[in-house]
C-alpha cells in the first residue's frame, strides 16, 4: 500500500489557519518577504541551455462562455474578424455528477465547471466510474464547435484542469494510480485524490484519450490549470494540503513529472496527425517559485509553464480574466485596465495572446481590440486619448468627457473591490456564502433549522456550524 506524507507546516502556510500567521508581526514579515521576492524576481535570471527555437507563429486565442451553438458561432465570427487564430472550445456543461457523490461536501463545486480530458473521452479503464452519457454529450458539443471553427479557418484550444481528481472507486480498483491529495483542507469534508501521472499506464490512457479527442477537433493548444480546483501533480509544493503523494514516485523531479505529462499530451495529438502545444498554469505558483523555475528549465519544444517556454522567449499574455472578481455581475467594462493590458501586446509583438471575455456580447472590448490592431498606443495619456475617442463615437463629442469619467470611476470601483479581502468578495461572499439569500441577523446561530436549511445546504462551508454562521467567514478566510 502506498504511503502519503503531508506536513502540518505546509497546511498552515496554504490555508492560513496557523495561529502564528494570524499575528500582526507575522503578517508584516510575510508582506516584507513578498516585497523582497518581487524585487529579487526583477533581477535577470540566467537562461538555461537554450533549445534552438523554430520560427514562432503567433497565436491569438479567444475565450468566452457560450450556452448555444449560435453563441459560439457569433464568438468565432468576432474572433476571426479581430485576427484570432484559435478559439477555446472546452466551455462545457457542469459535471454535476461530481457533486452528486455527496451534496454535503461543497468542494466539487470548484472543479465541476472546468473541463478535463476524461470528461470528454472516457478511457475503457475508467468506464465503470465516469458517466458515459455526460462525456458523449460533451464530445458532441466539441464536434459541432469544431465544424464552426472550420467555417472561419480557426483552430481549437482545450482548457481544463489536469491531472484531475477521480472517484474513490478508481483507486480501490487501481491502488497504484492514486496520486496526491488535492483538495483545499478548509473547503472540503472529504479527501480528493488526483491521478498519478508518474504511472506509465496513466500516461498511456491520456495519450489515447487525447488522440481520440484530436481526431474530432483540431486542437493545437492544451491550456491547463493544475494544483488548484481539484487537480494537481504528486509532490508539488503548491498543492493545497502541501507536498504529498505515493512514496514510489517521491524520488522523481517535478521537471520529469510535468514535462513527461506534457509530452504524453503532445504524443496523443501527434497520433491524430496534429502538432499541439501544451501550456500549464501552476495554481498558487508563487509558493513554488523554485519548483516552477526548475520545470521551465527542462521544458521541451511546444511546452510552456506559467506563460514561459524554456528560453523564456515566447510569453503568453492573458488579456481580461477579471470576471472572477466581479461574478455574478457580468459585463462591467473594466476598460482602463483592459487598455493597459492591450498595450503590453504592442510592447511584446511576438507574444501569444489570450483574450478572455466575460460574455460574447462585449462591444467595448471589441472596439478596443480593433483600435489596438491599427494604432500604436504608449503610456497613460495615449490610453485615455484612445478611450475618449471611442467615447465620442459612442456618446457624441458633448458627452465624451462624462463617459470617460464614468469609465475611470468604474475602474476605481473595481480596483477597490479587488483589494477587499483575500478572495473575490462578490463571488465568495454574495454567492458562495449565500449573502444574497440568507438572513442578515446579528446572532445567526439562534436561527431555527427551518430558517437556515434553505440556504445552508447550498453554502460553500465544509467546517463547523459556527464558522458557517459567521457572515464574515469566507470558507476559512476572514476579509
Amino acid at each position: 500500500m502506498n504511503r502519503f506524507t503531508i506536513t502540518q507546516a505546509s497546511i498552515e502556510i496554504r490555508t492560513g489557519i496557523s495561529s502564528t500567521l494570524c499575528s500582526a508581526s507575522a503578517w508584516c514579515a510575510v508582506v516584507l518577504l513578498m516585497l523582497t521576492s518581487f524585487v529579487l524576481s526583477a533581477a535577470p535570471t540566467p537562461a538555461p541551455d537554450a533549445i534552438p527555437a523554430a520560427k514562432h507563429k503567433q497565436k491569438v486565442i479567444f475565450w468566452a462562455p457560450t450556452e448555444t451553438l449560435d453563441e459560439f458561432r457569433a464568438l468565432a465570427q468576432r474572433a476571426a474578424e479581430l485576427g484570432a487564430t484559435h478559439v477555446v472550445i472546452s466551455d462545457l456543461p457542469k459535471s454535476r455528477w461530481q457533486w452528486d457523490i455527496d451534496l454535503n461536501d461543497p468542494y466539487p463545486n470548484w472543479g465541476m465547471k472546468a473541463s478535463s480530458i476524461f470528461k470528454v473521452i472516457v478511457p475503457p479503464e475508467l468506464a465503470a466510474w465516469l458517466p458515459a452519457d455526460y462525456a458523449k454529450h460533451n464530445l458532441e458539443i466539441i464536434k459541432e464547435r469544431a465544424a464552426v471553427l472550420k467555417e472561419f479557418n480557426l483552430k481549437a484550444v482545450f482548457e481544463g484542469i489536469e491531472p484531475g481528481w477521480l472517484p474513490e472507486g478508481v483507486y480501490r480498483a487501481h491502488p497504484d494510480w492514486r496520486g496526491p491529495r488535492c483538495e483545499h483542507p478548509v473547503r472540503a469534508r472529504h479527501t480528493y485524490y488526483a491521478i498519478c501521472v508518474d504511472q506509465p499506464e496513466v500516461l498511456a490512457m491520456y495519450r489515447r484519450a487525447v488522440a481520440e479527442l484530436c481526431k474530432v477537433a483540431p486542437i493545437e493548444v492544451f491550456d491547463l490549470l493544475t494544483n488548484d480546483s481539484g487537480g494537481g501533480f504528486c509532490w508539488s509544493t503548491s498543492l493545497y494540503p502541501g507536498a504529498n503523494g505515493p512514496t514510489w514516485c517521491e524520488h522523481r523531479t517535478p521537471a520529469e513529472r510535468v514535462t513527461g505529462f506534457m509530452s504524453a499530451i503532445q504524443a496523443g495529438a501527434a497520433d491524430a496527425g496534429l502538432k499541439s502545444d501544451v501550456s500549464i498554469q501552476y495554481g498558487s505558483g508563487y509558493i513554488a517559485e523554485a519548483e516552477v523555475d526548475s520545470i521551465i528549465a527542462s521544458l521541451q519544444p511546444g511546452q510552456t509553464l506559467n506563460g514561459h517556454d524554456r528560453n523564456r522567449a515566447v510569453p503568453l499574455l492573458r488579456i481580461g480574466g477579471w470576471s472572477d472578481q466581479l461574478y455574478p455581475i457580468l459585463g462591467i467594462p473594466y476598460l482602463e485596465t483592459l487598455a493597459e493590458q492591450l498595450e503590453q501586446t504592442q510592447r511584446n509583438p511576438g507574444a501569444d495572446v489570450m483574450i478572455i471575455l466575460q460574455r460574447v456580447e462585449s462591444p467595448w472590448t471589441y472596439e478596443l481590440l480593433r483600435r489596438y490592431r491599427t494604432q500604436k498606443v504608449r503610456g497613460l495619456a495615449a490610453r485615455f486619448a484612445l478611450l475618449r475617442s471611442i467615447a465620442a463615437d459612442y456618446a457624441g463629442e458633448s458627452e465624451a468627457d462624462n463617459l470617460v469619467e464614468m469609465i475611470h470611476r468604474i475602474n476605481l470601483a473595481v480596483d477597490t473591490l479587488c483589494y477587499i479581502g483575500l478572495e473575490p468578495i462578490l463571488g465568495r461572499g454574495v454567492v458562495n456564502q449565500r449573502w444574497v439569500t440568507r438572513p442578515f441577523v446579528p446572532f445567526p446561530l439562534e436561527l431555527k433549522s427551518e430558517e437556515r436549511d434553505y440556504y445552508r445546504r447550498f453554502q460553500f462551508q465544509a467546517n463547523s456550524e459556527a464558522e458557517a454562521a459567521n457572515l464574515m467567514n469566507i470558507q476559512g478566510y476572514m476579509p
